[in-house]
């Protein structure tokens, strides 16, 4: 672990990063293997970890990405994800803009936001209460909604600086992100998600 809070995965990472790494990526998976362990809240690391993952989150409610790749979406992605999740319910659409880029100058993935909201979901965060992972699931039902399950971002990464991406991993992370906040719904829960 990293001392900002961070772990870097072998195999993924980012290449717009200055380092090539992909610490969401592999935050995210660590993160996630707490939580189905039981030990999100009983770990100095994973609480690090935690609040690595929060900081890292985009100004547009997503994580992840750079400039090789930006989604076009049909409904207005706003700083401010009430807005932006009343806008997704009503149906509202605005003109075809592309998702705000961040302070830090990326574009955020599906592939990144699945997987960020799918551990902090993982380590008993409440999609209610939890700001960060509403902006998360607001961003990524807007991604969704715009048909960008088709847009796959590079996040493979060989020996040789060899970059790939899977077809299939936009449709498979956002999945999991999205059926971990349903599942934590049908627990107990009465809130609904509509889109």
């Amino acid at each position: 672990q990293a001392e900002d809070g961070s772990w870097l995965p072998l195999w993924f990472g980012n290449q717009d990063r200055p380092d090539e790494d992909n610490p969401i990526y592999g935050t995210s998976k660590v993160l996630m293997a707490y939580g189905e362990l039981g030990l999100s809240d009983k770990s100095q690391e994973s609480q690090l970890a935690l609040s690595f993952l929060r900081e890292q989150q985009n100004t547009d409610g997503g994580w992840g990405g750079g400039e090789s790749l930006s989604y076009q979406v049909k409904c207005k992605v706003t700083a401010d994800w009430q807005l932006a999740t009343k806008s997704v319910a009503s149906g509202t659409q605005s003109a075809v803009k592309p998702v705000s880029t961040t302070d830090k100058g990326a574009f955020s993935t599906i592939e990144e936001t699945s997987l960020a909201v799918e551990a902090l979901i993982a380590c008993g965060g409440d999609y209610r209460a939890d700001r960060s992972i509403m902006r998360g699931i607001s961003w990524l039902m807007q991604a969704v909604e715009s048909e960008h399950l088709d847009t796959s971002w590079p996040i493979g990464f060989y020996f040789a600086k060899l970059w790939y991406y899977e077809d299939l991993y936009p449709a498979i992370f956002a999945l999991g992100a999205l059926g971990s906040a349903l599942s934590k719904q049908s627990c107990g829960t009465t809130a609904s998600f509509k889109g």
